[in-house]
């Protein structure tokens, strides 16, 4: 007989102790008993493919799902298609070219996959259609012929006949006769089956006494119409009996249509929505087209049941007939709840937009502006786009058409914009020379495809840092103004950082203008923003929805003092960076200080306890830390100052940049602040301390409060909504050497937030693969708390990053499951 050998593929990462099972209706994939069905196995070591070849009939509607199944089988997840974990079907083939195919290609997961090949294989050593040998009660030879024939003559008939098996009852009780060497025929398969004593293969549970033949395919063979015969042995009258307790396809049909009448009524008690009444309504329209089939194959003359010799609807024919009225009054049913749900949802729409409008006081305005302002979901999901995403010149973008594809498949999966950083050197090539016409282009793109945009005001160097894999420089002009007045950042050992200029610039009026005029690093961030919002004035506050202000190394308020490009390593410490001309002369003018205090780490990879004003007395053994008392205490209470002055003067700028051209203050700002979670358990915290956040020169420092407290001034000066952008979502607090905490301290930031009204919005520190990230998905799902209807709710969330090799062809499961989830 002809069957089909189909091979499943599936794509995850998983743990080394989690495994794929395929269960599903047939007996090769269990029979919806995980404990039976089949695992599938890694395609290599360390790969992420998952394989199962299984064998299956032809012209079956194969129903199973993929169970993810956790160590020694405890922890078990059933997947299927889609948000409701519908069932996946398949439809095999009834010859070579056909094949199989899903019913639905939709919203597979794990990129499963399949590829079939047809091929012959032998049943039994007689087949069905022919002889075979039984007992007879006179001459009692070993085995005997016994003809099989319809009622027709036929000797074959469909696979899909669900017919019960001929009567009989009016064999001679007497002439049967049991022998254990018989043979018997299974009613519902038309295959052989060997007593237990003879049989090589192993027991069928469900049918006691007997044993199935080699293989379970038998079970969905075609079944035949009469037996002639003199005598049957014991184990047919066995297998009759439990065909007639409800094994027959019929019965199933019946069954199948029962659960299917309990999940609707539950579903309409449980107020499901409309979406899901809908997945119903398709389910009972196919359990209705394969009854439908079943009655035409129940219909022609020579497949009646032999009881009834053509008279009127068999026995068959009035079940099916019965189940398809019971379906009928199911769907009935299900329309006019869909109706209903449909109603009740938009007056639940409703209510809860009245309610959300009655809420805005108790959210603040500028909080509840933003949070009403949201057309799809509770928080959404911007992507940053590859660091060269625009071409060398500026004016355009990098591999557009590629871009564009993979911008249609984020929106699909939920994504509602993209960052894009706008470099100085490249927007900038020449003291008052703009280039935004790679911006322009981008805008055009976006809102093509109804997205929204991010701009990044980069003011700093890319390369040398994570996850840089491109270099763009400072502007050349800027480069050789800065070294020779010393406008970088130095550290106490001599290394200079040329990631962005220092802060001291902002005052100092030395860098070329564009008439020959000398202006302030503040002057240049400022004409720079005014420039770019000039240019793209036909999207801001449409498109460009949000400007992130630049304020140091990778964009982020704080000082440059863990390089990677200076040798530094995790986790080190880093470097107080407060020794260039500029940053000394504002030391000295503020504090009479002429240089920071001793005592400071001597390398960017010190450890806490090797430097003698982080070194501490555990466990109240000496009296208050060196850093709370004396120069110490006064030197970086300083050094945060004059940062967090930094970041409230750029805002300014930024601001006033748009107010040109955004009077109605539809555009929002952000700022970036770094998640340096390693030594924050340690009494100084003395990572944060050299990167610019103060938390322990006293017993109620908080770096975060106060930069809560600028943004907040801000805000209220420029009239816009300015939001805190946080990074580390993704990472998990464990037992470590170094002192991490990064939950804790995301916890600290949020804290700080709400008590100012300040929006935070986050982004993942490390990149990762958006479509098996299932795990720092999870943990970001976590810490955004969409759940919430306080301000502790995150505004935005931004992912890192999307690549040039992303495969836009490839469904990413994990963000868009990730995205419906918040």
């Amino acid at each position: 007989r002809a069957v089909l050998n189909v091979q499943f593929k599936a794509y995850a990462e998983l743990a080394e102790n989690e495994v794929f099972i395929i269960c599903g209706s047939l007996p090769q994939l269990g029979s919806w008993n995980p404990d039976r069905a089949p695992r599938m196995a890694r395609e290599a070591l360390g790969s992420g493919c998952w394989m199962l070849e299984v064998v299956i009939p032809t012209q079956a509607l194969v129903e199973f799902k993929l169970v993810l199944s956790g160590p020694a089988d405890i922890d078990m997840r059933w997947i299927g298609l889609g948000e409701s974990e519908a069932n996946i079907i398949m439809q095999t083939g009834h010859d070579a070219e056909s094949g199989c195919r899903f019913l639905s290609e939709e919203n597979l997961p794990f990129d499963l996959s399949f590829v079939d090949h047809w091929q012959m294989i032998e049943v039994s050593d007689e087949s069905p259609g022919d002889k075979m040998s039984i007992p007879e009660s006179d001459s009692k030879p070993e085995r005997e012929d016994v003809d099989l024939q319809s009622e027709s003559g036929s000797t074959r008939q469909d696979s899909h006949n669900t017919s019960a098996p001929a009567d009989t009852s009016s064999c001679n009780e007497s002439d049967c006769e049991s022998d254990s060497k018989s043979i018997c025929l299974a009613p519902w398969t038309g295959t052989t089956l060997l007593p237990a004593r003879e049989s090589p293969t192993r027991p069928l549970d469900r049918y006691p006494g007997i044993y199935a033949a080699e293989s379970d395919l038998d079970l969905n063979l075609p079944m035949r119409r009469s037996l002639s015969c003199r005598a049957l042995p014991e184990s047919w009258h066995e297998a009759r009996s439990t065909w007639e307790l409800g094994f027959d396809k019929h019965q199933f049909l019946r069954s199948e249509c029962k659960a299917l009448g309990e999940r609707a009524r539950a579903a309409v008690k449980a107020g499901n929505s409309p979406s899901e009444l809908a997945r119903l309504q398709l389910t009972c329209l196919e359990l209705r087209a394969r009854l439908a089939q079943a009655l035409e194959d129940e219909r022609p003359p020579e497949t009646r049941d032999l009881e009834h010799r053509g008279q009127g609807r068999t026995s068959g024919e009035m079940t099916l007939v019965e189940v398809n009225s019971q379906l009928r009054d199911i769907l009935e049913q299900l329309r006019e709840c869909s109706r209903l749900s449909l109603t009740a949802e938009r007056q639940k729409e409703s209510q809860e937009l009245q309610h959300r409008i009655e809420s805005a006081v108790f959210e603040g305005a500028l909080h509840a502006r933003a949070r009403l302002a949201l057309p799809t979901s509770k928080v959404p999901v911007f992507m940053m786009l590859p660091l060269d995403w625009a071409e060398d010149d500026a004016m355009g973008i990098r591999n557009e058409v590629q871009l564009k594809a993979q911008l249609e498949c984020l929106k699909r999966c939920g994504v509602v914009g993209v960052m894009a950083d706008v470099w100085w050197a490249l927007s900038e090539p020449a003291p008052g020379e703009y280039r935004f016409g790679a911006v322009l282009r981008l805008c055009a793109l976006l809102r093509e495809l109804r997205m929204e945009l991010q701009a990044t005001m980069s003011f700093h160097r890319c390369g040398g840092n994570i996850g840089d894999n491109v270099k763009i420089t400072l502007p050349a002009w800027v480069l050789e103004v800065a070294a020779d007045y010393d406008l970088f950042y130095r550290g106490p050992t001599g290394d200079v950082s040329e990631d962005c200029l220092s802060l001291s610039a902002d005052s100092r009026a030395v860098l070329p203008g564009p008439n020959g005029a000398p202006r302030t690093a503040l002057t240049c961030y400022g004409e720079f923003m005014t420039a770019f919002a000039k240019s793209c004035s036909a999207h801001i506050g449409g498109t460009i929805i949000e400007m992130q202000v630049g304020m140091g190394p990778c964009g982020e308020l704080r000082y440059p003092s863990y390089m990677m490009s200076k040798g530094w390593c995790y986790p080190g410490v880093g470097n107080v960076m407060a020794n260039d001309s500029g940053m000394q002369k504002m030391l000295s003018d503020a504090t009479g200080m002429t240089a920071p205090p001793d005592g400071l780490p001597a390398s960017v990879n010190s450890m806490p306890e090797d430097a003698a004003l982080f070194r501490v007395a555990w466990r109240q053994r000496g009296g208050d830390m060196a850093l709370r008392q004396g120069a110490a205490k006064v030197f970086f209470e300083w050094y945060t100052h004059v940062l967090l002055e930094h970041g409230q003067l750029l805002l300014h700028e930024a601001a006033a940049a748009m107010d040109f051209v955004d009077p109605g203050k539809k555009l929002s700002l952000s700022v970036k602040v770094s998640g340096i979670h390693w030594w924050v358990q340690h009494p100084t915290r003395s990572a944060e301390l050299c990167a610019g956040y103060n938390c322990c020169t006293s017993a109620t420092a908080d770096a975060y409060v106060d930069i809560a407290e600028m943004l907040t001034r801000a805000a209220e000066k420029s009239g816009r909504q300015i939001a805190l952008n946080f990074t580390c979502l993704e990472m998990t607090t464990m037992p470590n050497d170094e002192l991490s905490d990064p939950e804790g301290l995301i916890a600290q930031v949020r804290r700080a937030c709400t008590m100012h009204n300040v929006p935070l919005c986050g982004e993942n520190a490390l990149g990762f693969d958006m479509a098996t990230g299932s795990h720092e998905f999870s943990q970001m799902q976590k810490q955004i708390r969409s759940w919430s209807r306080g301000p502790d709710r995150m505004e935005r969330i931004t992912l890192l990053r999307l690549e040039h090799a992303f495969n836009a062809g490839r469904d990413p499961h994990a963000l868009r499951q990730f995205i419906a989830s918040i």
